[in-house]
């Protein structure tokens, strides 16, 4: 039902690397102890509502982190919890945009500027639609709109009485860590792997 944007390209898995290095050493995440800097985001989806005139489903996100594959994902952004990170700055949420790589520069403390590979969103003046990542409770929503799986197939049309009528809907979402963002002053840049997606009804 839903497709979401995972990795790109290895260029995506160097530069969250990158970045979670520097975030350690600079303090971006201020409830992360340096062996969860390695740490996965994702992000946790309620399923709010299903309009079916429209066929339009609400769900609501917020975002996870977990440290490794044998823990249980936790809240993103709680700073009581040791096992969470917070990111100070946010990460913002892209909806239905691509990613592609360019050369970034940024000049550090040292008074050196600096040149690497990073990735950003593919329109510019694109607005993010949620910011996670600061406080437990950060929270946006979508709505997805379903079609008819079998739009074009005659054998399968029309599907429109249960259990024949299938239906399916996607969406894309883009991560990037606005701290970083700032320093390389482009819109939509550090873009950051999605590593997963949790689903539940909100009965």
């Amino acid at each position: 039902m839903l497709g979401l944007v995972g990795t790109e390209v290895k260029y995506e898995n160097e530069n969250s690397k990158g970045m979670a290095h520097r975030e350690g050493n600079h303090n971006n995440r201020s409830s992360a102890s340096n062996d969860q800097l390695n740490g996965l985001i994702m992000l946790k989806g309620s399923l709010i509502n299903f309009d079916i005139e429209k066929r339009a489903l609400t769900v609501t996100w917020s975002g996870l982190y977990v440290n490794n594959s044998k823990e249980v994902p936790v809240d993103l952004g709680n700073a009581e919890d040791p096992k969470s990170a917070v990111y100070s700055d946010g990460i913002e949420i892209y909806r239905d945009l691509s990613s592609g790589p360019y050369n970034a520069s940024y000049l550090w403390d040292d008074g050196y500027t600096y040149w690497e590979w990073a990735y950003k969103i593919d329109n510019a003046t694109a607005k993010p639609i949620g910011v996670i990542g600061m406080h437990p409770w950060d929270s946006f929503d979508t709505d997805i709109t379903f079609t008819q799986r079998y739009q074009k197939n005659a054998w399968a049309q029309p599907l429109l009485g249960y259990p024949l009528d299938q239906w399916q809907g996607q969406i894309v979402f883009v991560a990037s860590n606005l701290y970083w963002s700032k320093i390389y002053k482009t819109n939509g840049s550090a873009i950051m792997d999605i590593a997963g997606v949790q689903l539940a009804d909100s009965t």
